[in-house]
């Protein structure tokens, strides 16, 4: 995430830049709000809840070892008692881990694509039925 807020701090600097060198306000505001919706974003992922399963797979640490820093406060437990959950903001991130999360998360897209396509009839362009 941290990429992704240096992307928006990144278009407000433009923002300021485009209004004071070329007095252009409609552009400026335009980086400004497109700044201020990935920071919405931002936020609305970050506060996302995770069970213990999907946040295994976002960080790279076991169901096990999640539950037990949940459990000894480390981490705060964003869900019930007996149900845990852990927002992706406070998720601990095991080296190397998140490389392997996203590439799963492709693949997972991926499926679901070719799944959707596959129940779609599609279109001959320049073939009569």
């Amino acid at each position: 995430m941290n990429v992704l807020k240096a992307v928006a701090a990144g278009w407000k600097v433009e923002a300021d830049t485009v209004e004071q060198r070329y007095g252009d306000r409609r552009t400026a505001r335009l980086l400004r709000r497109f700044a201020a919706e990935l920071e919405e974003a931002i936020r609305t992922t970050e506060d996302e809840t995770l069970t213990l399963a999907q946040a295994s797979r976002a960080s790279g640490y076991s169901k096990d070892h999640l539950r037990h820093l949940v459990s000894e406060g480390t981490i705060q437990n964003a869900g019930g008692k007996g149900r845990p959950r852990i927002r992706r903001r406070d998720l601990p991130s095991k080296p190397g881990a998140l490389a392997e999360a996203v590439t799963d998360e492709a693949k997972q897209q991926a499926r679901e694509i070719l799944r959707a396509r596959a129940r779609t009839p599609r279109e001959r362009v320049g073939r009569s039925s």
